[in-house]
């Protein structure tokens, strides 16, 4: 298996994930809301060990959030012993139930083979799942192999829409990218980035591959 380029791209960080406990998550409307709410308080004030202990029973029992929550932990190592393999099988957990920052993460623990061998492959089919689902931080990870042309070809057009989309979603950095982008790019391909919908700059690139178009999850 091809190695991944390391260091190009990075996670989510759990800054980014506090949102996750705004509400209440299936499992927690059927096993003690109160001390899920006190595990996502905990996990929210960055008291992870108590985060770590108290979220685990309900990501055991399929609560995609706190899967999410218990992947992060082990893979930055907050609240318990780092263990990027473990993390790896909790992402997987919750990015299969259409857990967009999981399946993001999981994108990007595949495309640098943490816990795992890497698979730039299958980095970039989760990285599609979770730009449908609308992740931003996904959709510039898409953008930037596409512009470099790693493991797909490069299509500049496509990668800017995709930057467009991913700075749209709030992801500042990929302003920069855009910046970049223009200076490379023809007023042709300008033109036929503007003209692209976030799925022809997805699927097109997908097919080359010869995948089918992605569909949004629901």
């Amino acid at each position: 298996m091809t190695r991944a380029v390391r260091g190009l791209l990075y996670p989510l960080t759990l800054c980014a994930a506090v949102g996750l406990f705004t509400g209440f998550g299936a499992a927690a409307a059927e096993n003690d809301p109160l001390r899920y709410q006190r595990a996502c308080d905990a996990y929210n004030r960055g008291d992870f060990f108590t985060a770590f202990e108290d979220l685990m029973p309900y990501a055991a029992r399929g609560d995609a959030r706190s899967q999410f929550a218990i992947a992060e932990m082990l893979r930055s190592g907050n609240g318990t012993k780092r263990n990027r393999a473990e993390a790896l099988i909790w992402y997987r957990r919750a990015a299969e139930q259409g857990h967009s920052a999981a399946q993001c993460n999981l994108g990007t623990s595949l495309y640098n083979g943490w816990g795992t061998d890497a698979d730039p492959q299958a980095a970039i089919d989760w990285w599609m799942h979770a730009a449908i689902n609308g992740n931003a931080r996904a959709m510039f990870n898409l953008g930037t192999v596409i512009a470099k042309g790693i493991y797909v070809k490069r299509d500049f057009p496509r990668a800017y829409r995709l930057m467009m989309q991913a700075e749209a979603g709030g992801y500042t950095p990929a302003g920069d990218t855009l910046e970049t982008l223009k200076k490379v790019m023809t007023a042709s391909q300008l033109e036929t980035a503007l003209s692209l919908s976030l799925n022809d700059a997805m699927n097109i690139s997908r097919r080359r591959r010869g995948k089918p178009p992605m569909r949004r999850s629901d």
